[in-house]
């Protein structure tokens, strides 16, 4: 165990020094053997993660991302879930986006920013409904933020309640 854990060190640190020399092919392979060996952390498969979003590979980090172990699903730093939400909006994958918000808003439900992307998506999939439930539930925790209360008269337009929508920007 402590070699494989040597090991996986190395390769992730070889990783790492290959993308700063700018060797993004290299750095790949680093970070995909770093993987292999070891499937229960997140330290090379996020590294691999940011590697693909900063090339704009936004379609194999999200290829990336359904090959994480469940296991460290949750035990991923917000920063990495940011990526990968922005990567499946960028790749025009909705359903990741949704995926990919969902989970960062239930590890940090008091992140504003999460909730009013997840409320963006949301609505671009015409699921309204969901999007007024989810920045509700966030508006409970964080109650009064400008930025969500915004997000959520928006949302409240969009589904024809204007003059709840009017409400809110008086608030």
């Amino acid at each position: 165990l402590s070699t494989m854990n040597t090991q996986f060190a190395k390769l992730n640190k070889q990783g790492i020094d290959a993308a700063e020399r700018g060797n993004m092919h290299e750095a790949e392979i680093f970070f995909r053997s770093a993987m292999q060996l070891n499937s229960n952390s997140y330290e090379a498969t996020f590294n691999l993660i940011k590697l693909l979003h900063m090339n704009s590979r936004y379609h194999d980090a999200i290829l990336t991302f359904y090959q994480i172990d469940n296991n460290i699903l949750r035990s991923l730093p917000l920063h990495i879930v940011n990526i990968l939400s922005d990567s499946a909006v960028k790749d025009q994958d909705m359903f990741t986006a949704c995926e990919c918000c969902e989970l960062l808003l239930n590890a940090f439900p008091e992140h504003v920013e999460t909730a009013c992307r997840f409320s963006n998506i949301l609505i671009k999939t015409g699921q309204l409904a969901k999007s007024r439930l989810v920045l509700n539930q966030s508006n409970l925790i964080k109650g009064g933020d400008p930025n969500l209360l915004t997000q959520l008269a928006i949302t409240e337009s969009e589904l024809g309640n204007y003059s709840r929508s009017e409400e809110i920007h008086l608030e």
